[in-house]
């Protein structure tokens, strides 16, 4: 009989910028966001471990008013992508918006972009110091450790 509660806790930023961190029997990985569509369900597919409950969660990112056309496509392109590479793994998941997990993560969240950015992976690395925190990748820890609280 398997547990109820996840051992493979998934974080992702779904940019191109973004990244994947997981977090399973206490092992912290974080990758950059996977190029292609296919790299991505391949990647999520490698976390897959015969009866061990998994569960993802997801940025749910609406588009900023200073987003050209362009980068807005190309992001709802890859949130696509993200979310049939979950699908397609049979993994669940959970859309969560940066308010939620940015607030559960760091508590005051600085109103400056770059402040936050900043805050956001200092935070990260000092919780997994034996790991290789980015800026690509912060974000998904952030947003995996907002699944762990769960």
């Amino acid at each position: 009989m398997t547990s109820s509660k996840p051992t493979t806790i998934i974080g992702i930023d779904p940019g191109k910028g973004g990244g994947i961190a997981s977090l399973c029997n206490g092992v912290m990985l974080a990758e950059p966001m996977p190029e292609t569509p296919q790299e991505i369900y391949e990647y999520l597919n490698s976390m897959l471990v015969p009866l061990a409950p998994i569960r993802a969660y997801l940025e749910n990112v609406h588009a900023m008013p200073s987003d050209g056309r362009a980068s807005i496509w190309k992001f709802a392109r890859n949130m696509g992508h993200v979310e049939m590479a979950l699908i397609g793994n049979g993994i669940g998941y959970e859309l969560v918006t940066p308010s939620t997990w940015m607030k559960a993560f760091l508590g005051t969240v600085p109103k400056v972009r770059k402040d936050r950015k900043r805050a956001i992976k200092e935070k990260a690395q000092c919780l997994y110091p034996n790991a290789k925190i980015t800026l690509k990748t912060s974000d998904a820890v952030g947003i995996m450790r907002y699944g762990v609280s769960l």
